[in-house]
C-alpha cells in the first residue's frame, strides 16, 4: 500500500509538470491501495486486533496522502473556498456576525472553523492548521468506525474488511477529506454513537457520565454540520430500538428511550433555533438538483439570448463520461447491491451470533445504501447527490458486507487452502473487489478530465486554480480590504472569495457575454453592480473543461469555441472603467458608479 501511494505521488508530480502518464499506472496503484486490505484480511490465516488497528491507520493516512499529493496547495475545491472565507473572516473579526455570500449557513455551523482558528491563534500557519484538521478528522473517522464495528462484532477480520469496504466509497479520497464541515462532523458523530452505545451497556449512576459525553458529542456534531447531525439522530434512535428489541442493553426501557430523545432534542434545538435558515437552504437546493441536476439559478429569465454575443451553441455538453468508466460504475453498483443482499441473507439465515448491541441497528440501516446507489444511476443529479450520501450510507453497508462476507467465507468450503473452491473463490472475490474499487473511484472525484493534475485549464475545478489568481486575490484584500463586489469567472471568483474575502457577483457571466444589452438588462446589471471585474486571459485560449466558465453560465455545456478575445478585452478603454491590476494573466478593473 505504501509503494502504491508513493507511486501515485510520483505520477501526480510528473503529470503536474506536463508529462502525460499512462492511465494504467494510475489504476494499478489505485487498485493495490484499495484492494490490498481486503485481500490481506480475507486470506490471512490469523488476523489479530493489532492487524486491524494497523489497517485502519494505514487506510486513512495513505488515502489522505493521495489527496494531498494531488493538491499540495491544500485548498483547491470550490466548497473549500466557502469555508476558507468563513475561517478568514472569523480570524479577522473574532466573531460570526457576518454572512457568507456563497454558503450562508456556514456561520450557523462554525465547528470546523472554530477548531481551525484555535490552531491558527496558537501559532500554527493557516495551511498547516487546515491539513492537521483534515488529516486528524479523516483518521479519527476511520478508527472510530473500526472501534464501533469491533465492539459490535468482536471479530478483527470482519472489522478490517468493513474498514476496507468503507474506503471503497466513491469520495473517501476526495469529499471526505476536503476542508468542509462534513469532514469534522463525521468523527464527532461516530464518537457520539460509540459513547452512547457504551452508556446503554453501563449500569449504575457512573454510566450517566457516558450520557453526558454523548450529549456533548451530539451538541458538537449539531454545531458542525446539519446533515451529519440528522444522520446521528437516525442512528441513535435505531440503536435505542435495537437495545429494546434485543434486550442487549442494561438500561431500562424508560432510560433508553429518554436518553435517545434527549440527544435528538439537543440536535433539533440547534437546527431549529440556532440554525433556523437550514431547512429552507437544504430544501431549495435539493429540489432543484433532483429535477435538473444543477444548482439553482433564478437570474436566467432576465437575460434574452439575443443580447448574448456571437457564440455558436450546441444542445449537448462539451464532455461526457467515457463509456468504459460508466460501465465500470454500473458494474460496481450491481456488485455492491448483490453483495449486500447476499450478506443480509447470510446473516439472517445464520441467526443470532456473538455480535453485540448495534448489530441489528446497522443491519436495518444498511438497505439505506440502495437510495444513493439508485440515484447514481437514474437521477440527472445522481452523481452529486449519491456522492454526498455515500459518506453516511457506506457506514452500515460496510459493516454488513464486512461481517457478512467474513461469515460466509468462514462457513464456505472455499476457506480451506487445499479446497478445489479456494482458487475460484479467491479469483471471484478479487475481481469483484477490483470492479467495485475502480468503478466507484471512477464515479467519484476529481472528474475524469482532472483525475491527473496538470497545467491550468479554465472552466474546471481542481486544475482551474493557480498562483496568478491567488496573487491577484491577496493583492485585492491588502489594497481594498474585504467585502467588495467583484465579477469574475467561476474559478477566479472562488479564489477571490476564500483568499481575497471579496463577494462574487452571481451574474458575472453577463458582464462578459452581454454585447448589446437591452435597457431592462442594463438596469438589471446596475442593480447587481460589481465594483470590480477580474479577467483571466486564458478563457480566450481554451474551452471550459467542466462545460462552463462561470458559476452561473447560460451557455453551460454548449461552448464550441473559447470566449472571443473581444469579450475579454472589452473592458480596456471602456468609459468609467479603469485597470488597477495586471500580472500578465489576470487583470482587475475598477467600475465607477
Amino acid at each position: 500500500m505504501g509503494a502504491a501511494t508513493l507511486g501515485m505521488a510520483v505520477l501526480f508530480a510528473a503529470s503536474r509538470h506536463g508529462m502525460v502518464m499512462p492511465s494504467v499506472l494510475f489504476w494499478s496503484c489505485e487498485a493495490i491501495l484499495l484492494c490490498a486490505p481486503i485481500a490481506a484480511a480475507v486470506l490471512s490465516r490469523r488476523h489479530k486486533l493489532a492487524d486491524t488497528v494497523c489497517a485502519a491507520l494505514a487506510i486513512s493516512i495513505l488515502n489522505y496522502a493521495v489527496h494531498f499529493a494531488y493538491s499540495p496547495q491544500v485548498v483547491a475545491f470550490p466548497d473549500e473556498f466557502s469555508h476558507l472565507y468563513t475561517l478568514n473572516m472569523l480570524l479577522r473579526t473574532h466573531g460570526l456576525r457576518f454572512i457568507n455570500p456563497i454558503l450562508p449557513v456556514s456561520t450557523q455551523y462554525p465547528g470546523l472553523e472554530l477548531v481551525t482558528s484555535a490552531l491558527v491563534q496558537a501559532g500554527t500557519p493557516t495551511s498547516v492548521a487546515i491539513v492537521v484538521v483534515e488529516l486528524v478528522s479523516h483518521v479519527l473517522a476511520t478508527c472510530l468506525f473500526a472501534l464501533l464495528v469491533y465492539g459490535i462484532s468482536q471479530n478483527a477480520r470482519a472489522t478490517t474488511v468493513a474498514v476496507a469496504v468503507m474506503a471503497l466509497s466513491p469520495h473517501y479520497q476526495s469529499f471526505d477529506v476536503l476542508y468542509a464541515y462534513g469532514t469534522l462532523a463525521l468523527p464527532l458523530a461516530l464518537a457520539t454513537v460509540v459513547i452512547f452505545r457504551r452508556y446503554l451497556l453501563s449500569a449504575g449512576r457512573s454510566g450517566n457520565v457516558w450520557l453526558a459525553f454523548a450529549l456533548l458529542g451530539a451538541t458538537a456534531t449539531a454545531a458542525t454540520h446539519h446533515v451529519t447531525a440528522a444522520f446521528l439522530c437516525l442512528v441513535l434512535v435505531a440503536l435505542s430500538a435495537d437495545a429494546i428489541a434485543t434486550h442487549s442493553g442494561v438500561r431500562s426501557f424508560t432510560a433508553t428511550v429518554c436518553s435517545a430523545l434527549l440527544c435528538v432534542a439537543v440536535v433539533a434545538t440547534w437546527l431549529l433555533v440556532a440554525a433556523s435558515r437550514t431547512a429552507a437552504y437544504l430544501l431549495t437546493d435539493l429540489q432543484h438538483l433532483l429535477i435538473t441536476g444543477r444548482a439553482p439559478n433564478r437570474l436566467m429569465p432576465i437575460i434574452t439570448s439575443a443580447s448574448l454575443g456571437p457564440l455558436r451553441l450546441l444542445s449537448r455538453s462539451n464532455f461526457a463520461t467515457p463509456l468504459g468508466e460508466r460501465t465500470m460504475t454500473y458494474g460496481a453498483v450491481l456488485i455492491t447491491v448483490t453483495t449486500l443482499m447476499l450478506a443480509l441473507r447470510t446473516l439472517f439465515h445464520r441467526g443470532k451470533g456473538r455480535e453485540g448491541l448495534g448489530h441489528g441497528m446497522l443491519l436495518s440501516l444498511s438497505p439505506m445504501a440502495l437510495i444513493p446507489l439508485g440515484l447514481r444511476v437514474v437521477s440527472p443529479g445522481g452523481g452529486e447527490l449519491a456522492g454526498r450520501a455515500f459518506e453516511y450510507a457506506f457506514i452500515p453497508l460496510a459493516y454488513t458486507v464486512g461481517v457478512g462476507v467474513t461469515t460466509w467465507f468462514a462457513q464456505s468450503p472455499a476457506r480451506h487452502f487445499k479446497s478445489r473452491l479456494w482458487r475460484p473463490g479467491v479469483a471471484v472475490l478479487g475481481i469483484c473487489s477490483l470492479v467495485v474499487a475502480l468503478g466507484f473511484n471512477m464515479a467519484g472525484w476529481p472528474a475524469y478530465f482532472e483525475r491527473m493534475p496538470g497545467p491550468f485549464q479554465p472552466g474546471g475545478w481542481e486544475r482551474s486554480f493557480d498562483y496568478n489568481q491567488y496573487d491577484a486575490a491577496r493583492w485585492a484584500l491588502h489594497t481594498w480590504g474585504p467585502g467588495h463586489r467583484i465579477a469574475a469567472d467561476g474559478a477566479t471568483a472562488n479564489i477571490f472569495l476564500g483568499a481575497g474575502l471579496q463577494i462574487p457577483v452571481g451574474i458575472s457571466a453577463f458582464y462578459f457575454l452581454l454585447v448589446n444589452p437591452t435597457r431592462r438588462e442594463a438596469q438589471f446589471l446596475r442593480d447587481y453592480d460589481a465594483q470590480y471585474v477580474a479577467v483571466d486571459d486564458r478563457m480566450a485560449t481554451e474551452l471550459p473543461a467542466g462545460a462552463a466558465y462561470f458559476n452561473y453560465d447560460p451557455f453551460a455545456g454548449r461552448y464550441t469555441s473559447p470566449l472571443p478575445t473581444a469579450d475579454i478585452d472589452q473592458f480596456n478603454g471602456m468609459p468609467d472603467v479603469s485597470r488597477v491590476y495586471d500580472n500578465g494573466t489576470v487583470q482587475i478593473y475598477r467600475v465607477s458608479k
